[in-house]
């Protein structure tokens, strides 16, 4: 039966009504494929924002379909897994990636690097990050300042001036 809700909560043609219902779980595997599906309804979201299991947040958190408020919320989560699902999602508004690009751990600032929103102020800044696998990132985003690019010819790292060299 678990199986069954877990792909009823999958498919993407499962009707919203339906995915509020599974949205009520008790089974985090099934609230966290609700928490996953892109047609779950917002205050499905909202509530699943708050749930006490961290794979849950983590499908939220990467969910292209989740709201700037509720991402918001979860750029605050105590978990690094929900705050680096918010990092990647293309969906983050800039102002979120702004605050995650000072996140202290690196793969939330390796995310915010990587995410086509967050703004040129925080690509430079990031540019001098402490890890060659952030500043490496930040050479692929389009949004880094050409400033920013050329002080990352310079890298002490030859993986990060190598990339540089490879981007048009």
């Amino acid at each position: 039966m678990l199986l069954l809700k877990i792909a009823l909560a999958e498919n993407e043609n499962t009707p919203s009504k339906v995915l509020e219902g599974l949205s009520w779980d008790p089974a985090w595997q099934v609230r966290r494929a609700v928490a996953w599906n892109e047609n779950t309804p917002s205050e499905a979201l909202d509530r699943l924002s708050k749930d006490p299991e961290w794979e849950v947040k983590i499908a939220l958190a990467r969910n292209n379909n989740t709201p700037s408020e509720i991402l918001g919320r979860l750029s605050s989560d105590p978990d690094m897994e929900v705050r680096r699902g918010t990092a990647w999602n293309n969906n983050t508004p800039s102002e979120i990636l702004e605050k995650l690009s000072s996140d202290p751990d690196m793969e939330v600032r390796r995310g915010t690097a990587w995410n086509e929103n967050t703004p040129s102020e925080a690509l430079d800044r990031l540019s001098k990050d402490p890890a060659w696998e952030v500043r490496a990132r930040v050479v692929h985003n389009e949004n880094t300042p050409s400033l920013a690019l050329e002080r990352l010819s310079l890298d002490p790292d030859v993986g990060v001036r190598r990339a540089v060299a490879c981007t048009p």
